[in-house]
């Protein structure tokens, strides 16, 4: 079949560069100018973890959700934070 796709190529539709100089935050960063928020499935694959590790995380006040209409989605600004290395500050 087809090469396997790392997480962050999921993340950007198979999209992403294998270049050197294109590391995850940089193609994160391209990527959150079109998207604003990403789904609970979304983020769970762009991190490889479980859903019950990223409700641990929001209990944990590690990382900051927003609902709209009754859908909880994880702001672009927060996965570039967390890419970055930076602490929440709430």
């Amino acid at each position: 079949m087809g090469r396997k796709l790392h997480s962050i190529e999921l993340v950007l539709g198979g999209r992403a560069s294998l270049e050197p100089d294109k590391t995850p935050i940089h193609l994160a960063e391209n990527y959150n100018k079109c998207r604003q928020a990403y789904s609970i499935n979304e983020y769970c694959s762009m991190f490889g973890i479980s859903r019950a590790t990223f409700y641990n995380q929001t209990a944990a006040g590690q990382l900051s959700t927003i609902r709209i209409l009754g859908r909880r989605l994880v702001p672009a600004t927060e996965i570039t934070r967390l890419l970055e290395g930076k602490r929440n500050d709430r």
